[in-house]
């Protein structure tokens, strides 16, 4: 079975060769670290105490994932996840200073038919297709 060539990591003047296209281990940590930076804690994104509550009252009651796929299949698979359907961008609305987008935000977040139970694995699939993959 044919194995495919080595290539250059994609960091400027890195030159390690890595198995598949990307980073080194060394620069594929910096940028997770910095995209993390970026991103704010969970808290800085609205996920404080109040959603943690929320979450799990919705999770008991609907106990099974509700994405297209498993809804398509047939598939029976226990929910973890509560996805925004629509995403709210609240950490965005709120560094731009704007309070209407803040409110904007805050009605998509807190909007219960805005929300749907996912598999962890669903909600990572959907999340990817949607951002262009978890590198952005």
């Amino acid at each position: 079975m044919a194995t495919r060539a080595k290539t250059v990591c994609r960091h400027p003047a890195c030159g390690k060769l890595v198995d598949a296209p990307g980073y080194c281990d060394k620069h594929s940590a910096l940028y997770r670290r910095q995209s993390d930076e970026r991103r704010g804690n969970a808290n800085e994104r609205g996920y404080g105490r109040k959603w943690q509550n929320a979450r799990e009252t919705y999770l008991r009651e609907h106990p099974l994932c509700e994405c297209d796929e498993c809804r398509r299949e047939g598939l029976i698979i226990p929910s973890t996840v509560v996805d925004h359907i629509v995403p709210h961008k609240l950490k965005e609305a709120k560094d731009s200073g704007d309070p209407a987008a803040v409110t904007r935000a805050q009605s998509l977040f807190w909007d219960r038919k805005n929300w749907q139970a996912m598999s962890k694995p669903c909600h990572d699939r959907k999340t990817a297709r949607e951002d262009g993959g978890f590198g952005r």
